[in-house]
C-alpha cells in the first residue's frame, strides 16, 4: 500500500487496540484489498474513515471485531464511496449488517455511475445525523428509491435529503417522516407526488424536542442538536472544524451555533451549505434563539477549506504576492450575508435577548459589535462589501510594500485592514480580530 503518514498510522493502530482487534487483525484491516488504492491521498482518506469507524464503534459500545468480515465486503466494492456511506449510516445506528444490506443495493441500482453519483445517497444518510432514528425503518425508507434509474434515483434522494435537513424535526420527527416514506411502496404513489406531503403527515414537533442531545465534539450536522459543554472547550471544538480536511473525509462547511452562557449549552441550527458562483452558503432552519437563551453567542465558523472562492484574482492585485492576505481578510471579516443572517434570526425572536456573535476562520476570532436592531443590520448587510473594498481600494499597499515586503504575518495585516475597516462602520458596529488561544 501506498505510504502514509506516521501520525495517521499510529492513530489507527491505537483506535484498533481500543476496538479489540489484535495485531493481526489490525495488520490484515489495513492492507486489506489493498491493490485498489493506487493514490496517496486515497490511502489517506480510507485509512482515516477506517479509523473513524473504530472509534465509533468504541463510542457506541459495539463489537467491531464480530463485524470485520462485513467491513471487509464494503471494502471488496473497490471504491471509496461505499466506506463513506458505512460510517454515515453506522454513525446513526445501524448495525454493520443493515448498512451493508442498504449499501449494497445502492451499488447494484447506481451500477457503473457510482463514483458520480453516489453522493446523493450519502448526503440522505447524512441528513439524519445526529437524530435518534428506528434503524429498521432507515432501512424500509431508503428501499422505494433502488427501483428507479439512476439519474431519477439521485433527484428523488436529493428531494429526501432536503425533507429531512429542513423539515424534520421542527415540522415532523425524523422517525414519522421515515415510517410515511417507508409506507410509500404499499401506497404505490408516484415519489415525486408524496415528498412533499411527508411534511404536513403530522402536527409540529414541541421546540424543546427539535435539539437532540450528543456527548461528541461540536461537529457539522443537518439536524439541530445540543451539547453541555464550556465556552472555551466548545471554541476549541469549532477550531478544528474550521481546519477541516475534505481528502482525510473531514467535512469542510460553514455552520451556526448558539451558545448559551448561562447553562453552558451549545446549539447547533443544523442546516446545509449551498456552494454557488465565488461564494458558499449556509442555509438552516430559523429558529426562535430565544427559546434557547437570553443572551445568546452566535458562532458562525468560516472554513479554510472554502476560502480559494473568495480569493481575488491576480489581475485586480496591484501586488499579486498578497493575494493570501487579502483572501484571509475576506475570510476573517463579515459578509453581507453574515449580517442578515443575524438580522433574519433576531427577526424571529418572541423574547428580548442581548445577542453577541463571532466568525471562526482561519486567522483566529472576529468578535462582531452589533446592535440590537434588526433594521440595522440588514442594512449593514446590503453596505458592508461595499465598505470592505472601499478600505481595501484606499489602503496604502505601495507604502506597505515597501516598508515590509511580504514578511509581515497574515493575522497582522489583517489587524490593520480591520483598523481601517472599523473607522468606517457605523455607529453600533464594530470588529475585534484576537488569535486563537
Amino acid at each position: 500500500m501506498n505510504l502514509v503518514r506516521e501520525e495517521s498510522l499510529f492513530e489507527y493502530r491505537t483506535s484498533a487496540n481500543k476496538a479489540g482487534l489484535t495485531h493481526e487483525q489490525t495488520d490484515e484491516l489495513f492492507r486489506y484489498n489493498e491493490c485498489t488504492v493506487k493514490f496517496r491521498v486515497e490511502t489517506e482518506a480510507r485509512l482515516d474513515l477506517i479509523t473513524r469507524l473504530l472509534d465509533q464503534s468504541v463510542l457506541r459500545q459495539t463489537n467491531f471485531v464480530e463485524n470485520l468480515d462485513g467491513v471487509k465486503k464494503i471494502l471488496d466494492l473497490g471504491v471509496p464511496e461505499p466506506l463513506y456511506a458505512l460510517f454515515y449510516s453506522t454513525r446513526l445506528g445501524l448495525s454493520i449488517a443493515q448498512s451493508q444490506n442498504i449499501i449494497e443495493k445502492s451499488m447494484v441500482a447506481y451500477r457503473k455511475n457510482v463514483i458520480y453519483s453516489y453522493g446523493s445517497f450519502n448526503d440522505a444518510l447524512k441528513s439524519m445525523y445526529p437524530a435518534k432514528i428506528d434503524p429498521d425503518l432507515v432501512v424500509k425508507a431508503l428501499n422505494i428509491f433502488y427501483d428507479e434509474t439512476v439519474w431519477g434515483m439521485d433527484g428523488y434522494l436529493g428531494a429526501f435529503a432536503d425533507m429531512m435537513t429542513f423539515g424534520c424535526p421542527y415540522t415532523i420527527s425524523v422517525n414519522k417522516a421515515l415510517a410515511y416514506f417507508a409506507t410509500l411502496q404499499v401506497r404505490k404513489g408516484k415519489i415525486q407526488k408524496m415528498l412533499p406531503r411527508a411534511l404536513h403527515a403530522t402536527s409540529e414537533v414541541e421546540f424543546e424536542d427539535a435539539f437532540f442531545e450528543i456527548n461528541t465534539p461540536l461537529e457539522h450536522a443537518p439536524q439541530p442538536y445540543q451539547k453541555r459543554t464550556s465556552f472555551n472547550q466548545g471554541i476549541r471544538e469549532l477550531e478544528k472544524l474550521v481546519f477541516a480536511k475534505p481528502r482525510k473525509g473531514e467535512e469542510a462547511a460553514e455552520g451556526m451555533w448558539v451558545f448559551d452562557p448561562i447553562s453552558n449549552v451549545w446549539y447547533s441550527l443544523g442546516g446545509k451549505i449551498e456552494v454557488l458562483n465565488q461564494c458558499v452558503r449556509h442555509k438552516f432552519v430559523q429558529y426562535d434563539i430565544s427559546k434557547l437563551t437570553n443572551e445568546p453567542v452566535l458562532v458562525h465558523v468560516h472554513p479554510e477549506y472554502y476560502e480559494m472562492m473568495l480569493a481575488p484574482s491576480n489581475e485586480a492585485l496591484v501586488y499579486p504576492e498578497y493575494k493570501e492576505k487579502v483572501t484571509k481578510v475576506l475570510s476573517a471579516t463579515p459578509s453581507g450575508a453574515d449580517y442578515k443572517g443575524i438580522a433574519e434570526l433576531l427577526q424571529r425572536v418572541s423574547l428580548p435577548v442581548r445577542p453577541r456573535s463571532l466568525i471562526l476562520h482561519s486567522l483566529g476570532i472576529t468578535e462582531m459589535t452589533i446592535p440590537n436592531d434588526v433594521s440595522a443590520l440588514e442594512g449593514m448587510g446590503a453596505v458592508s462589501r461595499d465598505l470592505r473594498d472601499e478600505v481595501l481600494m484606499e489602503f496604502d499597499i505601495e507604502g506597505y510594500h515597501t516598508r515590509w515586503g511580504n514578511r509581515e504575518s497574515n493575522f497582522a495585516f489583517a489587524q490593520k485592514i480591520i483598523g481601517d475597516l472599523n473607522t468606517k462602520l457605523p455607529s453600533g458596529f464594530g470588529l475585534i480580530l484576537s488569535p486563537y488561544n
